[in-house]
């Protein structure tokens, strides 16, 4: 039996090897970090006799700071000040597994969306020689391009934006590969961040 499967066993083997391989190659690494919040009263709190009015107020101390940095307000304002209404892509070599560039991307789009439709989809974008930009994306089944010079608004019915270059002195060839980036609605900003913000555990 084994000799008339030998062939598959083979064949079966090879594909678990190189879908490890494809995976392992072109997957973006995730990272991930966390952080402890540890209440504890010092030893000059008991040199001074106050270890027990400590112990009364940390605790409640603690839950309204824990309530503070998980506080839809808090969230609110982080929104407003980061730049997170647009995220930046790189697309990988199989046009599947993308790569994130929060702050290393080599250019930057300033604008506003528009069309409350059109926020998760992708706007492809390719530095061109001479100052110039393309743009381009599809939307329900209709090609849409665009060739500008950087800094120049492009304007129609879905968004309004210029594309900038982040470093002008470098050539347009030292950025290889497509990009593309989105536009992301606040309410997702909030949610991502809710999802993300796994850092507090009280150790008492």
């Amino acid at each position: 039996i084994v000799n008339k499967s030998i062939v598959w066993i083979l064949l079966i083997v090879g594909l678990c090897v190189s879908l490890a391989y494809i995976y392992l190659r072109y997957a973006p690494r995730i990272y991930e970090t966390s952080t402890t919040l540890t209440a504890k009263s010092e030893k000059t709190t008991e040199i001074l006799g106050v270890q027990q009015l400590l112990n009364d107020n940390s605790e409640a101390e603690t839950s309204r700071e824990i309530r503070l940095l998980t506080s839809k307000v808090l969230l609110n304002r982080v929104a407003d000040s980061l730049p997170l209404q647009i995220s930046y892509f790189k697309e990988g070599k199989t046009k599947v597994v993308s790569s994130e560039l929060y702050g290393n991307c080599p250019f930057v789009v300033k604008g506003a969306l528009t069309n409350q439709s059109f926020y998760n989809l992708p706007i492809y974008v390719k530095l061109i020689s001479g100052g110039k930009v393309y743009v381009g994306f599809e939307y329900n089944g209709k090609e849409y391009e665009y060739t500008k010079d950087t800094g120049v608004v492009i304007k129609n019915e879905f968004f309004t934006i210029s594309i900038h270059h982040t470093n002008p002195n470098l050539e347009t060839t030292d950025f290889s590969g497509i990009y593309f980036f989105k536009f992301i609605s606040r309410e997702e900003m909030i949610t991502e961040m809710t999802k993300k913000l796994n850092v507090l555990a009280i150790d008492p």
